[in-house]
C-alpha cells in the first residue's frame, strides 16, 4: 500500500464505508480519549503544566543549535558516535554503512516514527538485512505488509478479530479470542530474535542536552531489550527531540503519558547514556543519528511552533476526521491535525495539498 497525501479525498471516501475500519475507530479511540480525559482531569493545575511544558518546547527550539552542539559534545565524551544527516537518503545509508562495516546482519528495533519518516525498512531490505520491530503494534503492522495509521498506536486501525486472523496466517497461532493468548504468542516468536540479534534500534522521546542523555517511553519492554541484549545500539532521532534540562524532562514525560495513553506514567523510562563502560551489561558500541529532513527548513519559517509537537497523538485521539477516516487516509507518516501541518510543511504544500481542508473533503464525502 502506497501512501499518498494528494489522494486523501478519494481514501477518505473508501474509509468511510470500510466496516471493519470504522469500529475498530470507534472502540479505540473512544477508550484512548476517555483516558486521557481521567488522568488531566486528576492534576489539579493540569492547564498551568501545559502551558509549562509548551514553555520548555519553546525555549529549547529557542536554543536549538546550541543545545544540539552541547548534546553532541557530552554524548561524544561518553564514547557515543554522534552522525549528522540532512535528509532521509543521508540517515539511512549512516545505518547501513555502520551494517556493513561491523558485519551486521540481524537487528530488532523498537518503536520510531523517524524510522517510518526515513523508510529505513526499504533501505534494510535493499541490503539484505533483517530488521524486526519489538513493538507488538509495529510488528502485527510488518507482518502483515501494512503501514502505522497512528503516531502511538500503530494498528488502531486493526480489530482485535483481524489481528488474530493475522497472528493465525502470519505465524501459524492457533485459534483465540484472547488479547492475552495473542499477545502471549508474539513475545514467544519475538524473544528468539532478540538472543539473535547483532544489532538493535530505537528512537528517541527526548534527547537530554545538559547530560547528554537519549530517553525512550513504552509500555512493552521491548525496548529495553531492543537497545541493551545486542551488542550495537543505534538510535535515529529528529533535532527537535532535544530539549535544555532533566527538569524539563520531568514536566514532559508527565504529559506525553497523561495525553498519549491516560497513564500517569509510562510503564518503561529507559536512558541511554552511552555504551557500556565495563559493567557487563548493555551495548559495547552506541551510535547516534540526529536527522534533519526538513526541519531546519520549518525552522526557519512562522510555522517552526509545529516542531514543537511531543508526538502524544491526542489529537488525532479527538480529532472528528481522524475519528471517522483514520490515519492511512493521510497519506503520511504523520496523520491527523499534526499531519495536516507537518507533511505539507515536510513534503511541500503542493505535495500534500487536501490536508489542511480534509474536514471540508471528508464533510463532503459522507
Amino acid at each position: 500500500m502506497d501512501l499518498n497525501p494528494k489522494q486523501f479525498l478519494q481514501s477518505a471516501t473508501i474509509a468511510l464505508q470500510d466496516i471493519q475500519l470504522q469500529t475498530a475507530l470507534d472502540r479505540a479511540t473512544g477508550t484512548v480519549t476517555r483516558n486521557r480525559d481521567m488522568a488531566m482531569g486528576e492534576l489539579p493545575h493540569a492547564e498551568a503544566l501545559r502551558q509549562q511544558a509548551r514553555g520548555a518546547r519553546l525555549r529549547a527550539l529557542a536554543d536549538l543549535p546550541e543545545l544540539l552542539e552541547l548534546l553532541e559534545k557530552n554524548l561524544t565524551a561518553k564514547g557515543v558516535h554522534v552522525l549528522w544527516a540532512k535528509d532521509d537518503a543521508e540517515a539511512n545509508q549512516h545505518v547501513i554503512d555502520i551494517c556493513k562495516a561491523k558485519n551486521l546482519k540481524r537487528g530488532v528495533k523498537s518503536k520510531s516514527m523517524v524510522t517510518e519518516e526515513t523508510g529505513l525498512q526499504q533501505a534494510f531490505a535493499e541490503n539484505g538485512i533483517e530488521m524486526i520491530e519489538t513493538d507488538l503494534g509495529e510488528f502485527i503492522v510488518q507482518i502483515s505488509g501494512d503501514h502505522p495509521s497512528h503516531i502511538i498506536m500503530p494498528v488502531m486501525h486493526r480489530t482485535k478479530e483481524a489481528v488474530r486472523d493475522i497472528f493465525m496466517e502470519k505465524l501459524g497461532m492457533p485459534y483465540t479470542d484472547e488479547p492475552g493468548d495473542m499477545t502471549a504468542y508474539a513475545r514467544k516468536t519475538l524473544r528468539r530474535k532478540y538472543l539473535e540479534a547483532d544489532f538493535g534500534m530505537s528512537g528517541g522521546n527526548f534527547l537530554i542536552a545538559e547530560t547528554g542523555t537519549i530517553v525512550i517511553v513504552t509500555n512493552e519492554g521491548n525496548g529495553r531489550l531492543s537497545t541493551g541484549m545486542p551488542p550495537v545500539h543505534i538510535a535515529m532521532v529528529g533535532i527537535e527531540k532535544v530539549i535544555p534540562t532533566w527538569e524539563d524532562f520531568i514536566t514532559l514525560v508527565q504529559l506525553l503519558a497523561r495525553n498519549g495513553t491516560g497513564q500517569r506514567l509510562t510503564v518503561y523510562v529507559n536512558i541511554f547514556n552511552g555504551p557500556t563502560q565495563g559493567e557487563g551489561d548493555g551495548p559495547k558500541e552506541m551510535y547516534l543519528i540526529l536527522v534533519d529532513n526538513g526541519r531546519s527548513n520549518i525552522y526557519a519559517t512562522e510555522y517552526a511552533e509545529a516542531l514543537a509537537c511531543i508526538r502524544c497523538g491526542a489529537c488525532l485521539n479527538v480529532c472528528p476526521v481522524y475519528q471517522n477516516v483514520g490515519g492511512h487516509s493521510y497519506g503520511s507518516v504523520y496523520p491527523g491535525p499534526i499531519g495536516s501541518v507537518l507533511t505539507p510543511l515536510f513534503k511541500g504544500k503542493e505535495n500534500a495539498s487536501p490536508l489542511p481542508f480534509s474536514a471540508v473533503f471528508v464533510a463532503r464525502a459522507r
